[in-house]
């Protein structure tokens, strides 16, 4: 039978899994931002962020759709606020998503 430590060592080991995929999802993000900005395109595409949170709830399985959403919407937010405040030529760094 497992220990209520073990399963909570499970949890931070996901946590950290999902650390680390938000922060690879905030450099691509990073590399957007400066396609746009060479190509004079504004940060935010609302037709996109749509598509992007309809078909998230669409993949919630067994999260509630509404739970998704809205953590999805955190996440979008959190890119366009690193793509505002970072220049696009910088490299934004894995190791501070932990802080």
């Amino acid at each position: 039978m497992e220990t209520l430590a073990g399963w909570r060592k499970k949890i931070d080991n996901v946590d950290q899994g999902l650390i680390k995929l938000i922060t690879e999802r905030v450099c691509y993000s990073i590399a957007i931002a400066r396609i746009k900005s060479k190509n004079g395109m504004q940060i935010t595409c609302p037709s996109r962020e749509v598509e992007v949170l309809r078909s998230r709830k669409q993949w919630a399985g067994n999260l509630k759709p509404d739970f998704v959403e809205s953590l999805f919407k955190m996440i979008m937010e959190y890119s366009r606020e690193v793509q505002r405040n970072k220049n696009p030529e910088t490299t934004y760094e894995p190791a501070n998503a932990a802080q």
